[in-house]
């Protein structure tokens, strides 16, 4: 056995741009495909690392009046869901702060999770280090415990076994450290630094009204999930008939927390396996036209084994070996680079769900050599049963001339295929490459030069005393304004341009009646300070400026945009309409452009603004303009901010331009990787072309040969040849495009400003692929010129 592979791979190193083909194709298709596994298998198939993942539900509460779909859930709604549900083992919570860890030199700015009683249990997941929370740190008074994240133990901690009992400060209070979470544990955020019970006040457990958690559920053991989600449905409607006022217009939403989790790229990342697949595809049909040329070449080789008394099966088998011996390093290669893929896409995919978990495991490694045995065995048996299935004496009748008609039939049809599928994965990447241009030339509504964003962390000894968060946010505003350099400073909820989730609110207008149910208006509610409008550019259309409210004396003012005006006041002066809120009377003073405040794709919403500085909100986005380049003033604004703010951490300190960008990240980063698979596509169709245009005008030279004995001119010759050639890439051309027209239909979710059948991209990609096909043609086109017409001459 031994023998016979050395003696193949002496007889593969005698044929060295075969093999090497053969080992680099497998290994470029193998590898990508890998890779894209791995960061599938991570993400989409395996099950989250809660023990029995399966009977985790996330749970939400929803009102269609609100237009609310998953809204958050409120703590006494969870404890009567919880005490009165028959289904689940247990219900918990929990909801995301930013605050200033103290303890150290410097303060260092956490996501802490404030959990709900229950929420280590519910999830089941045992700490890396010591314990979850006992029941008497969970509820109002209880000691105060943290439980923090591997990554924070690793890095502030370095990995101490003896962290367990120190100290972290938020405020004015102390947390003992009691456990350490695994990597693996990243509810309701993989960006959690600290757990901490939220020990949720008595008061705010009787308001009914107020919905704060992310809040999951387990499903007893033995119960179908949907028995428990109408178990908790018929809960949630016996709480509507009790509570009319609160609970009236709610209902309750159970769905898997897998699909919580991943739900929102489960599309994107099944559209790029789809592409590196292929992409293998086309590998693998670059790898069975080599092999099938190489099969035509050995006719004469085989039919004299015959001649010897060799079987079939002997024959074929060699051929076989040889296939392995080639796919083996192909494979191994290709195991190589997708280790190396994995590790990348850890770090260039870090905003994915569970990109922590993406890395070669023995799933990948079967899958590795599952692709390979298939791809050996498809393209390897084959070819070697196709070159062994004619006769003896029909092999050595015919071993002189190599007459290849069926041969050349299936590799024309191998090349077409590999032309239209590079064509598909080209225009899939031309789509996501036109849509970051049109979205780089789309005008979001404000300036965003010479603006730098910042947040200063949460004081958790404020966070209830609204009067005293406004008093110091009016403090840092005045502060930042005057810095040298700093030409105006404002505050809103979040940064403008992000893609921040919306904030619908509900709204009638005073002196026109209350609309029936259906007919409810809602408009999307921001808080922001004076001079926001200033600071980005945005222009006043009619009134004046935001001014914030400090008696009871006059009506909240508040502004609208343009979407607003157009929708809701069309033809009418909005200036002096009073609007009713939630919270009351309001008063329209003024009218602004319309920003894409909730990113690129966004179309701009109907917007209220309320002039107010958002106490409510811990950690709001400042906004300041600067005279030069907002990065020149990072750090005085940092020093001016320590100087003041000895106690809160500045973060996610970068000009608005760069936070912009950074919105546009996933879909770059899908538009490279497709980009990447389609230039790989290109390039092996054009590999194949010139492979198989190359073969044949190898088996034709006597033929050339005796045509320009016979008075073909050398034009002619080359004319021939490549309309051989390009009938080839004309058929995957043609193929290709009914194809994109009917998969890029897929990608409608992902695209923006850009039509599926944009006519520019698919035009583009037909005369680039056109061009290089051409090229991969011409080239040993030219050598049927040279066929010598006197050596054709005397072998016949």
């Amino acid at each position: 056995m031994w023998r016979g592979v050395a003696r193949t791979y002496r007889g593969l190193a005698r044929r060295p741009v075969f093999f090497l083909a053969v080992v680099l194709t497998l290994a470029l298709g193998i590898g990508a495909n890998s890779a894209i596994f791995s960061v599938v298998d991570a993400v989409l198939l395996k099950p989250l690392p809660y023990p029995g993942a399966d009977r985790l539900l996330a749970l939400y509460e929803a009102s269609p009046r609100q237009k609310v779909a998953h809204g958050k859930v409120g703590p006494v709604r969870l404890e009567d869901w919880n005490r009165m549900n028959q289904t689940f083992a247990g219900m918990a919570g929990a909801y995301t702060e930013s605050a200033a860890e103290t303890s150290a030199s410097l303060p260092e700015r956490m996501v802490t999770a404030k959990t709900s009683p229950r929420f280590f249990a519910v999830l089941g997941t045992p700490p890396l280090l010591g314990r979850g929370f006992n029941p008497d740190e969970e509820i109002t008074g209880g000691p105060r415990a943290a439980v923090i994240s591997e990554r924070l133990w690793k890095r502030r901690f370095h990995g101490d076994p003896q962290t367990i009992g120190k100290t972290l400060r938020f405020g004015e209070s102390g947390y003992e450290i009691v456990g350490v979470a695994p990597d693996s544990f990243t509810f309701p955020s993989s960006e959690v630094d600290v757990w901490l019970p939220a020990q949720v006040r008595a008061a705010v457990m009787r308001m009914r009204d107020v919905r704060f958690y992310i809040a999951v559920g387990r499903v007893k053991e033995g119960i179908a999930v949907e028995a428990a989600r109408s178990d908790l449905a018929a809960v949630q409607a016996r709480l509507a008939q009790q509570y009319t006022q609160t609970d009236g217009q709610w209902r309750a939403v159970a769905e898997p927390l897998k699909e919580q989790t991943v739900g929102g790229v489960r599309r994107s990342l099944w559209i790029l396996f789809g592409a590196v697949s292929l992409v293998l595809l086309i590998a693998c049909a670059n790898v069975a036209c080599l092999m099938l040329a190489q099969a035509s070449r050995r006719e004469a080789e085989i039919a004299v084994r015959f001649s010897l008394g060799a079987r079939r099966r002997q024959v074929v088998g060699e051929l076989l070996r040889e296939a392995l011996c080639a796919a083996i390093p192909g494979a191994l290669l290709g195991l190589l680079l997708a280790l190396w893929g994995a590790q990348w896409f850890q770090h260039a995919a870090a905003s994915l769900p569970r990109s922590g978990e993406i890395r070669l495991d023995w799933r990948i490694v079967a899958f590795t050599l599952a692709v390979s045995a298939g791809t050996t065995l498809l393209f390897g048996l084959l070819p070697a049963l196709a070159a062994t299935r004619r006769q003896m004496a029909e092999q050595l009748a015919h071993a002189s001339r190599r007459q290849v008609g069926g041969r050349r039939a299936s590799l024309r049809i191998l090349v077409s295929a590999q032309v239209a599928l590079a064509l598909v994965l080209l225009v899939g990447a031309g789509l996501l490459i036109r849509t970051l241009s049109e979205m780089g030339r789309t005008a979001l509504g404000f300036q965003p030069d010479h603006v730098l964003a910042l947040q200063i962390s949460a004081s958790f000894s404020e966070k209830n005393d609204m009067p005293r968060v406004q008093q110091r946010m009016a403090r840092t505003l005045e502060t930042l304004s005057a810095i040298p350099g700093v030409q105006a400073a404002a505050l809103s909820l979040s940064a403008p341009g992000g893609a921040t989730p919306e904030n619908p609110g509900p709204f009638s207008i005073v002196g026109k009646g209350d609309l029936q149910e259906g007919e409810k208006m809602f408009a999307d509610l921001q808080s922001v300070s004076p001079d926001y409008f200033r600071v980005l550019g945005i222009p006043m259309l009619a009134g004046q400026t935001c001014r914030i409210r400090f008696d009871q004396q006059h009506l909240q003012p508040v502004l609208v945009n343009r979407a607003f005006h157009s929708r809701f006041l069309a033809g009418e002066n909005a200036v002096g309409q009073q609007l009713r809120v939630e919270d009351g009377p309001v008063e329209i003073v003024g009218v602004v452009g319309d920003t894409r405040e909730h990113g690129y794709a966004k179309d701009p919403l109907p917007v209220i603004y309320f002039c107010e500085l958002p106490g409510f909100f811990p950690d709001p986005q400042y906004l300041v303009k600067t005279a030069g380049s907002p990065a020149a003033m990072v750090e005085a604004v940092r020093r001016k901010m320590q100087a003041i703010e000895p106690g809160r951490a500045v973060y996610n300190t970068r000009p608005l331009t760069e936070f912009l960008a950074g919105t546009l990240t996933e879909r770059r980063f899908q538009s490279q990787l497709l980009s990447l698979f389609g230039l790989t596509a290109l390039l092996l169709a054009a590999i194949g072309l010139y492979g198989v245009t190359s073969f044949f005008v190898a088996q034709r030279r006597r033929e050339m040969g005796l045509r320009a004995a016979l008075g073909a001119r050398p034009a002619q010759l080359l004319g021939h040849v490549f309309r051989q050639g390009a009938a080839m890439a004309g058929a995957g051309i043609g193929a290709g495009l009914l194809a994109a027209v009917l998969l890029s239909r897929s990608m409608a979710s992902l695209l923006f400003g850009v039509s599926t059948l944009d006519p520019l991209t698919f035009l583009a990609v037909t005369l680039c692929l056109a061009l290089v096909a051409s090229a991969a043609i011409w080239i040993p086109a030219r050598r049927a010129m040279q066929a010598d017409p006197m050596d054709s001459l005397r072998q016949e």
